[in-house]
């Protein structure tokens, strides 16, 4: 098996493990113990949306260290797709117990059913999140070069070749065509980036950081900074 596909089943398999992982946590702890799971369940997704939101706030002028940041959204869809998992066993657990383990035992049919549903479901996360994280068009290299393109465009010029600062848009950073920035954001390959991917980008958000340092080639659409 190649590496690329290896490592989407083992992300797979990672989101697996800690969906039943924490669906064994909760039913064995006290009700206490089930409200500390799910408030750590939530706050998790909530501190990991939180620094892939740091990560577009630091764009356009930390592109490094929006990068690092940028980076956990494919650990925050691992997480969404662990806790739902984890969901779907706790429901499918529930409806399918036996019967006269609760006062209101579910009918045979009805667990069933819902047994086979909660199987199907989890299926479906496990084989979605491979097919999402082993397709590279859908996945975190085209996000994350979204990201970038959105934040950095290429500078409007009247017929003299000077730039036109009424055209700038505040939040944006503007590279002179054929720039060094301007190429490391939009040319699919350029200096030994190839593509999007951790290696590429990684050198990309240099390329670009060294480029923002040149005020010649480089102009925001506010103040620029002192």
């Amino acid at each position: 098996m190649s590496r690329a596909s290896l490592v989407p089943a083992l992300r797979a398999f990672v989101v697996a493990f800690a969906g039943v992982g924490l669906a064994a946590v909760w039913y064995r702890g006290t009700t206490e113990g089930q409200i500390v799971v799910a408030v750590l369940a939530v706050g998790g997704l909530f501190a990991l949306r939180t620094r892939v939101l740091s990560g577009r706030s630091a764009l356009p002028r930390r592109p490094r260290v929006a990068i690092s940041r940028l980076e956990g959204y494919l650990w925050l869809q691992m997480a969404f797709a662990a806790v739902a998992a984890a969901v779907v066993v706790v429901a499918a657990v529930e409806l399918a117990a036996p019967e006269g383990t609760t006062q209101n035992p579910t009918p045979p049919d009805v667990k069933e059913l819902w047994g086979a549903l909660g199987t199907a479901v989890t299926a479906f996360i496990t084989a979605s999140f491979i097919s999402w994280t082993g397709e590279k068009d859908a996945g975190v290299d085209t996000w994350i070069r979204d990201e970038f393109r959105a934040k950095y465009k290429r500078a409007p010029l009247d017929g003299t070749g000077k730039v036109i600062e009424e055209e700038l848009d505040i939040g944006i950073a503007y590279f002179l065509p054929e720039s060094k920035g301007e190429r490391a954001v939009y040319s699919d390959k350029y200096l030994g980036a190839d593509g999007w991917d951790s290696e590429s980008r990684r050198l990309r958000a240099k390329l670009i950081e060294e480029a923002l340092s040149n005020r010649s080639e480089t102009f925001y659409g506010e103040s620029k900074p002192n």
